[in-house]
């Protein structure tokens, strides 16, 4: 329809312009002619917008149809996103409860085992990642464990144990997060402290450890310790497990050199 119209109005400019006689605009029946002119230019003029009214709508159809595809789409993503968070959320929940509920089998509430400790400790190692903290891990190991529980007792080796948790426990921050690796072992989680805040720390339960000794008769408090310090390398270490290797290979060399 739009093209005939378009011929149509093109043909009556032709047409006319073709069969002017310009003497004829001079006279009476030259306002005819260049009425019908006119008319023929107005046509074509209307039947452009016409083809341009109908070609805008067509885009428009389609753009709406591809804006609404995508809404759909991207709709969908974020309830799938949030389902997935929703879920992982209360994952980390439950874990949470388990360690709280199961992970502390020491006298004491605050120190964790070995797997509690390494799933306490990769929460943090990740929070530090993200945060950009400081995060070190100290090595606490009660000197000549084995002789002492295999010379005085299972009872006097525990009593040591008490008396050193209760030392530590009193020493570290809330923020801090104690593991017991078996025997005379411990291992210190220390976020927001760099090596040397940690190596402060460490000399101070050294010290303590030797006055303790000095002060009693009672061997079940007589012990010295020995600390490594390692810090937690935000960039390349991946999991606690990494750090807790090289602390515990640098201790294994340290007393093999003594």
């Amino acid at each position: 329809m739009i093209r005939v119209g378009m011929v149509l109005g093109l043909s009556v400019c032709n047409l006319l312009a073709s069969s002017i006689d310009f003497e004829l605009l001079l006279s009476g029946n030259g306002l005819l002619l260049v009425l019908l002119v006119v008319a023929g230019l107005l046509i074509n003029v209307l039947v452009y917008r016409m083809a341009w009214n109908s070609f805008s709508k067509r885009v428009n159809k389609k753009l709406k149809v591809k804006v609404d595809f995508e809404t759909s789409r991207l709709t969908q993503y974020n309830d799938d996103l949030r389902e997935i968070i929703e879920k992982k959320t209360l994952e980390l929940d439950t874990i949470e409860e388990e360690i709280i509920e199961k992970s502390k089998e020491y006298s004491s509430e605050h120190i964790y085992n070995r797997k509690a400790f390494y799933k306490i400790s990769n929460v943090l190692m990740n929070i530090a990642k993200r945060e950009h903290i400081p995060l070190t891990l100290m090595l606490v190991n009660i000197d000549n464990f084995q002789e002492i529980n295999s010379h005085y007792g299972r009872k006097v080796s525990n009593d040591l144990v008490n008396v050193f948790i209760s030392l530590i426990e009193f020493y570290s921050r809330h923020s801090d997060t104690i593991g017991r690796f078996g025997g005379g072992e411990f291992m210190l989680l220390l976020p927001y402290t760099t090596e040397e805040g940690a190596e402060v720390l460490a000399k101070k339960l050294r010290d303590l450890s030797d006055k303790q000794s000095q002060k009693t008769d009672d061997a079940s408090k007589q012990f010295t310790i020995s600390t490594i310090v390692e810090t937690v390398d935000l960039k390349s270490d991946t999991i606690i497990h990494e750090v807790l290797e090289r602390v515990e290979n640098t201790f294994y060399l340290k007393t093999k050199n003594r």
